[in-house]
């Protein structure tokens, strides 16, 4: 279709009247009607065309890639811990969402980062092929792609999401300064931009659903009756003393009072003698034996004791040291299988020898954790990190400590949770 301006200058071209190109004078200058006219439309088009330049280079300006980057990774960690603490009968509840349960949700977040992630690989690199719409509007495709996936199960749809977003993330990492200002289709009916308004889109997709899973884990865990331990503590609003300080201490660490601190609120110098070596041994890091690397080992030893209190707990802690949250799911199923590197499975199977046969530690396990790399200090830190949980999930077991308002219940022999 010709632009409007187009036509006027065809119409002008074509047109012959003595009066369009009589010449007069006009601000110093001899002009005709014609020439006139054409001269105002052509600065009427500069005029805009610097403009959108000015536009496309502060736009430009303020795509910030890492920015972007990181929001996707917080927006996912916040949708999983929005997750955290329901049942699989929870997450299958239609009532969830609007008619939809939470397994719809995840497939459909799922759905939409591929069809992204392929618009994306396309935008990146024309030679991949274009993504089809699938559909003629929003509520179209997502009714398509929900009717594909209808009868998936909770754990295929998990999956799905999972592989997806380490299928971007993969993306996301590759891209190199400005690839983020290419321009391409979107995968919806009439849009396109740039990459990083896509990968933007897909990230507030996210925030999009977040609100109404909060809603419905809050109604649910609202419903649990209150879990109580084996043993009488002492509430948060009736501390006193060292026992008050210690429980502000614990807010200003990590934001809340651990069930497991409560617990031993009883004898508040124990509380404090405690806390102290868990924050001197768990709470620091060194180049070889980072946060995650002491979480890693508060995991392993929980696991192989079987404490259930432990075992979520720093499986949480873990997810906030690590950005990828498919390699903490490899951990907790088989730290050794998990794709870790080789110093640190060399400190997980040192914290596993000492939890399962203490006794027949030798100085060559001290050997093989130096020529893997960790210093003396390093190896007194595994050590002591791999005692401390061998004490603290004895005191969680036997003193039955409940489990926080984020973690599922889990059942015991004895009727408990």
């Amino acid at each position: 279709m010709k632009s409007t301006h187009q036509q006027i200058l065809e119409i002008l071209a074509k047109a012959d009247h003595v009066e369009i190109d009589l010449r007069r004078e006009r601000n110093g200058r001899i002009i005709t009607i014609r020439s006139y006219v054409i001269d105002v439309m052509m600065e009427h088009d500069r005029k805009h065309a610097l403009e959108i330049e000015q536009w496309r280079k502060e736009l430009d300006q303020s795509i910030d890639p890492e920015g972007i980057k990181s929001t996707w990774i917080h927006n996912q960690a916040d949708f999983w811990a929005a997750l955290e603490g329901l049942t699989e009968a929870d997450l299958l509840d239609k009532a969830a969402v609007g008619g939809w349960s939470v397994k719809d949700v995840v497939g459909h977040l799922a759905d939409w980062e591929q069809l992204i992630l392929k618009a994306a690989y396309h935008i990146y690199d024309p030679s991949e092929p274009e993504v089809p719409v699938p559909g003629e509007s929003i509520e179209e495709i997502n009714q398509t792609l929900a009717a594909k996936r209808k009868d998936n199960a909770w754990q295929s749809e998990r999956k799905y999401l999972r592989e997806t977003q380490l299928a971007l993330s993969e993306f996301l990492a590759r891209l190199k300064p400005g690839d983020c200002r290419l321009r391409g289709p979107y995968p919806w009916p009439d849009d396109q931009g740039t990459l990083a308004e896509l990968i933007s889109h897909a990230s507030e997709h996210y925030v999009d659903h977040l609100p109404d899973l909060e809603r419905w884990r809050k109604k649910i865990l609202s419903k649990r009756p209150p879990s109580k331990p084996w043993v009488r503590w002492v509430a948060d609003e009736e501390a006193t003393g060292l026992l008050k300080k210690e429980y502000e201490a614990a807010v200003k660490r990590v934001d809340r009072v651990w069930n497991i601190v409560r617990i031993m609120s009883l004898n508040p110098v124990a509380l404090q003698s405690s806390m102290r070596l868990y924050d001197a041994i768990v709470h620091r890091a060194t180049k070889v034996l980072g946060r995650a690397e002491r979480e890693m080992i508060a995991v392993v030893v929980s696991q192989i004791n079987n404490c259930f209190y432990s075992i979520q707990a720093h499986l949480h802690d873990l997810r906030e040291e690590v950005d990828d949250a498919e390699l903490v799911d490899r951990i907790a199923e088989n730290w050794r299988t998990a794709g870790l590197p080789k110093h640190t499975q060399i400190a997980l199977a040192f914290a596993e020898k000492m939890t399962r046969t203490p006794s027949q530690m030798s100085q060559q396990d001290i050997r093989d954790l130096r020529r893997a790399g960790f210093a003396d200090q390093d190896i007194h830190d595994i050590v002591q990190i791999a005692a401390y949980f061998n004490y603290i999930n004895r005191v969680a077991d036997a003193l039955g400590v409940p489990p926080e308002d984020f973690m599922a219940p889990w059942p015991r022999e004895d009727g408990g949770w």
